[in-house]
């Protein structure tokens, strides 16, 4: 009988990283391919990845069957980004509010 079953590939997704898991049951006879955004790159089994780029992963069993796992990571912004943006923006508008108040409010005599 022929082998025509693709190896199995697990990847752990999980706190904001792709983790690329080796069971010790499939560790013989695999080749293993790493591609980020079209190069060959190193694999380092149960190691989080989390640099931004396009992702391959290609399994190759003895008998030629491949299995394939694509991801993307993308930039993220983290919640401190967001915060700093939000209170620079309050911060000028306010200022902008303050110059035309002192400078088009009427006055008191």
């Amino acid at each position: 009988m022929v082998d025509t079953i693709a190896p199995d590939i697990t990847i752990n997704v999980g706190d904001g990283a792709y983790t690329i898991v080796l069971s010790s049951a499939n560790e013989e006879g695999l080749n293993y391919v790493l591609y980020k955004d079209g190069q060959v790159v190193d694999i380092i089994f149960d190691t989080k990845i989390r640099e931004i780029g396009e992702y391959q992963l290609e399994v190759t069993d003895r008998a030629g069957n491949v299995g394939i796992f694509n991801w993307k990571i993308e930039k993220v912004s983290n919640i401190w980004t967001i915060i700093l943006i939000v209170v620079g923006v309050v911060i000028v508008l306010g200022g902008v509010g303050w110059f035309v108040k002192m400078k088009f409010g009427k006055r008191i005599k």
